[in-house]
């Protein structure tokens, strides 16, 4: 199991911010900008949905403050 690293605050701008960036992304399809930007916001979405970060785990950040 994961060790949740991302506390809820994060988690809410996080799954924001996602929904923003695929909404773009869907609304401007043709073209590499919103293909990489809804990428990332499925990255962003995810990371909210399972409230862990590899790049946060990474770097040694931990807990849910």
């Amino acid at each position: 199991m994961l060790n949740r690293n991302l506390p809820n605050w994060e988690r809410l701008l996080r799954l924001g911010l996602g929904i923003c960036l695929v909404a773009y992304a869907v609304l401007n399809w043709p073209g590499w900008l919103p293909v990489a930007l809804g990428c990332a916001g499925l990255v962003a979405g995810l990371t909210a949905a399972l409230a862990w970060c590899p790049a946060c785990a990474l770097f040694g950040r931990g807990g849910r403050g």
